[in-house]
């Protein structure tokens, strides 16, 4: 399989809200080639290191698809509703959360990805696009995108394909782990199944894990 890329993004400092938070999600589309490192690509600002960032979540990839679907349900914001503009560095069409597994991994360019976990969206979408309910409806409608940490640093560009290299055996796709773990009161014992998936973000399991865990003792 090989996805050829849309475009990559960078983004430095802005500053978002009444509280003027600072935020890296106003990403500008690079044409260079581009280095990455274990935390990401060099230069690109993260606001909150907390929510973003950091090597479990290196880099994002959010399908351009997406934005058309968006624009529809929120169209007081077509303008400004372009690739880019949710802090994506990676961006490209036809290839959706159905389409990936959990813990693929991928080449581009000299760099090895792997898939770790979904993109949570956050408070800071909603007053990107000054429109009340976009991180909820991406959410319901499994418009997240994912992350990837760098297995391999190395270069990249925006003629490279990304080209999945290896997939986990019965590694569920996005799409399905969306779905199980979005459900408000999911099956405890596929969660605990998702705990075992080779290349799934520490965080996302021991999430997984409390969760499954409070369901067997209250969930019934």
């Amino acid at each position: 399989m090989q996805i050829l890329l849309a475009a990559l993004y960078r983004g430095s400092r802005s500053y978002i809200g009444k509280q003027q938070h600072a935020s890296g999600i106003n990403k500008v589309k690079i044409n260079h080639p581009l280095k990455v490192t274990c935390d990401g690509i060099e230069g690109d600002f993260i606001g909150d290191t907390v929510l973003h960032g950091g090597r479990e979540k290196a880099l994002h990839h959010f399908p351009a698809d997406h934005y058309q679907k968006l624009s529809d349900a929120f169209p007081s914001s077509e303008e400004v509703m372009i690739p880019g503009s949710l802090g994506e560095n990676i961006s490209s069409f036809d290839y959706l959360e159905q389409h990936v597994c959990i813990s693929d991994k991928f080449s581009m360019g000299s760099v090895i990805l792997q898939i770790s976990q979904p993109r949570k969206p956050c408070w800071k979408i909603d007053e990107k696009y000054g429109s009340r309910g976009v991180a909820t409806f991406m959410h319901n409608q499994g418009l997240c995108g994912w992350y990837y940490r760098v297995l391999e640093e190395g270069m990249i560009a925006s003629h490279d394909r990304l080209k999945l290299i290896q997939r986990e055996k019965n590694a569920p796709t996005l799409k399905e782990f969306l779905s199980v773990t979005s459900a408000s009161r999911p099956n405890p014992e596929l969660l605990e199944q998702f705990t075992e998936i080779n290349g799934l973000s520490g965080e996302i399991i021991q999430q997984l894990t409390d969760r499954a865990n409070w369901l067997k003792l209250y969930g019934t």
